[in-house]
């Protein structure tokens, strides 16, 4: 569906961020790395969205510092714009990226993610969350 909507207007920042995101968590990391060549985050707003998804980049390519940077980066922004909900988002997209990569900050990483999420309205936010618990019960 992205792919279409490409098609009609190459280049918005919005579904390149959409294809990459989807990509890296399926899993199809060279193809989502190829997709972000295209990916200019254009406006402040999508920044936020551009520093997230190119950290959970970082991550699926084993770059684990590099990807936490940039997640942080991303969380700052979202904490400077007072958005609870995008803070919790990239939050809980950083605690899973480390819960998939099984390093030794996973843990302290879903405590954060959790604890600011928590109460979240959002659907994504209400999926992570799941998708969170789950991988912490297997």
């Amino acid at each position: 569906i992205v792919r279409r909507g490409l098609i009609s207007t190459p280049g918005d920042p919005k579904l390149i961020n959409s294809l990459c995101y989807a990509l890296l968590r399926a899993g199809r990391v060279a193809e989502a790395e190829e997709a972000f060549k295209n990916y200019s985050h254009g406006d402040e707003d999508q920044k936020v969205y551009y520093l997230a998804t190119q950290g959970l980049l970082e991550f699926k390519k084993g770059n684990f510092t590099a990807g936490r940077s940039l997640y942080s980066e991303s969380i700052k922004l979202c904490k400077q714009r007072k958005e609870k909900d995008l803070v919790g988002k990239a939050s809980l997209n950083l605690a899973l990226a480390e819960l998939e990569a099984s390093t030794k900050q996973a843990s302290s990483a879903v405590q954060i993610a959790m604890s600011v999420s928590e109460g979240a309205s959002q659907p994504d936010n209400i999926l992570l969350r799941k998708e969170i618990l789950n991988m912490m019960q297997k």
